[in-house]
């Protein structure tokens, strides 16, 4: 009698090796979703740091914008609204006027889940060395120069309890402040943000010190809790 030289599956082995191929495919799926999302929060992390990195050497270097405001009041302001006067005045820019603004400055909003770079070009009144969102600089507010949206399933840290915090940079040292002001005794803003990666916690933490005004990484000593940076 012929006889199959080749041995044949059974059932179960056949089982066996589909629920095994099926395991390692969810196995490999899932790790490739952790990375990117590591990847993605990585992303982010640098992104904050980018952007108080630019706001600094934007307030050291005095970078100029257009005078939306007559902050400087000699009646010069945007091409839009000057006369021409003032244009011919500043032909080799387009008939712009340019000012160094009051500051530079980076707004974290926890609501919003934005962080947004900024040049303080208020007239110089109470409202100078704050950040209000949603106003148009041409009345007299702030120039927003970029916003970045906080990637879904992260959050900002911010000091305190506060729904937004603001760290200024004001030209040509850089000096700081922030809103809200930081204490005597705890001269920190405190930033960061956070993602949770299963029960995992992880936390990008820095702080800058309103005298040196320097960003620097902070070891994090709240390590399960994504709403604190503070010590």
């Amino acid at each position: 009698m012929h006889q199959n030289k080749f041995p044949a599956f059974t059932l179960i082995e056949i089982i066996l090796v589909v629920a095994l191929t099926m395991f390692l495919l969810v196995v490999t799926a899932q790790s490739f979703v952790n990375s990117a999302s590591q990847f993605s929060f990585s992303n982010a992390a640098e992104k904050v740091q980018e952007l108080i990195r630019q706001a600094r050497s934007l307030a050291i270097s005095g970078k100029a914008q257009i005078d939306y405001t007559d902050y400087n009041n000699d009646t010069c302001k945007d091409k839009a609204h000057s006369t021409s006067e003032c244009q011919t005045k500043n032909a080799s820019t387009g008939g712009d006027d340019y000012v160094t603004p009051a500051h530079y400055g980076v707004n974290f909003d926890k609501t919003n889940a934005t962080i947004t770079l900024f040049a303080d070009n208020h007239s110089p009144t109470a409202t100078e060395g704050k950040y209000n969102p949603g106003t148009n600089y041409a009345n007299g507010d702030d120039i927003v120069l970029e916003t970045y949206p906080v990637p879904s399933g992260m959050q900002l840290i911010i000091p305190g309890n506060a729904s937004s915090a603001t760290i200024f940079f004001s030209p040509i040292f850089a000096d700081v402040s922030s809103d809200p002001a930081t204490s005597p005794t705890d001269p920190f803003f405190r930033f960061g943000i956070s993602a949770k990666f299963g029960d995992i916690v992880r936390k990008r933490c820095s702080q800058i010190h309103m005298l040196a005004g320097i960003s620097e990484p902070m070891n994090d000593p709240n390590p399960g809790d994504p709403n604190k940076c503070s010590p």
